[in-house]
Formats: C-alpha cells, structure tokens, sequence
C-alpha cells in the first residue's frame, strides 16, 4: 500500500494491546543510502530534543484508519544505546524540499512530497515542485524510485528523459542516398569489351 509522507506525519500510534493511543508519528528518519525510512519520532520529539523517543518502522505492524498499530508502548523507545539509528540522525538527511537535477544537468525543481511503500517503507515516488517560472505550464512531476540515479545531502540526480527522434521524409531520403547504390543505366554491357565499343 502506497501513502503520501504528509499522511503519515501526524498519525497516532495505537497500542494492540490495550486499543489506545499511545503517541503520534512526527518527522520520518530517512536512511540516504537505501532511501527508506527507518524511524519516525514520535511524541512530539525531533532531532535537536535530548529525550528525543522513535519508532522503529519495523515495529509497525499495520496501518488503520485510526492510525499506526504497534505492540505495545514498549515500542517508542529513547535514542539511548541505538547507535545504528543515531547514525543515520547524524546524516541530517531530509527529502523536504531537496533539489532534483537530471543527469543531463537540467534542474527539474525541489521535492515536495514523496510516497512510502508501508509493506516496507521504501521510497517509491517523488513529487516535484518545478521551478517558479516553469510552474506556470507545468505540474508536479513524479519521479519512481527506479529513475533515481544518485542521492546526496544536498540533491537527487534522476535520469534524463529520453525521447526517441521523429524519423523524416528527409532521413529516408538520406538513408537511400547514403547506400551503396548502383544506376542500372550506368553499367557496362554485359559481354562487351572495350575495344569492341570503339
């Protein structure tokens, strides 16, 4: 199932066990290298917050209407003895509003939303706000994953859309001139030497 980041941020956290809700999902702690997310503060909690508390995505086990399911409470854990995860937060990586470049050197605009795959939290889709003059004739782009070239802190390299060239009268013309091609007219007779045809 697919869901906009926009819709995750904000949703409570429920407990399976007593029916309750038991925090909310905040900000989302993105891993660059496999662009996916990994945790989401939660209660109120963000990056710069010493008793900062997170939410493993592994620890999700579904998504309701009312909000993330997980076990227990027990879930939402302290950023203490978590150095794998405190490495990723030390990366200080974010999509919001990230420049998008094509590999052609193009600049498409900046990241304006994303979509996650909650079977497992994959980045698939990026939005694309394009840049203020091109935004008048354009919409949001969508970018997949699979487009996505490079990831840096600072930008996202996609691939450069290819567009086949529009074959012409002109470049068939062209392609039969270009072959080796013999006049019938001009060929010596068959048989005849050359002294024959003085």
């Amino acid at each position: 199932m697919l869901m906009s980041i926009r819709r995750l941020v904000g949703a409570n956290v429920v407990s399976l066990r007593t029916g309750s809700v038991v925090s909310e999902l905040d900000e989302p702690i993105i891993d660059p290298y496999h662009l996916k997310v990994v945790a989401f503060y939660a209660d109120g909690s963000d990056a710069g917050d010493e008793y900062a508390t997170v939410l493993y995505t592994d620890y999700i086990r579904m998504f309701q209407s009312d909000g993330a399911v997980v076990n227990d409470r027990d879930d939402i854990l302290t950023l203490d003895g978590l150095p794998r995860l405190q490495k990723i937060i030390d990366y200080g990586f974010t999509l919001d509003d990230i420049k998008v470049v094509d590999t052609a050197g193009h600049r498409l605009g900046k990241v304006s939303d994303y979509i996650i795959e909650l079977t497992n939290f994959n980045i698939e889709q990026l939005y694309i706000k394009p840049k203020f003059f091109e935004s008048f004739n354009t919409t949001n782009l969508i970018i997949g994953r699979q487009q996505i070239v490079k990831v840096e802190p600072d930008k996202i390299t996609v691939e450069a859309p290819t567009v086949p060239k529009k074959q012409t009268a002109l470049d068939d013309a062209k392609r039969v001139i270009n072959q080796n091609y013999e006049n019938p007219f001009r060929k010596k007779p068959a048989g005849v030497s050359e002294a024959e045809k003085e």
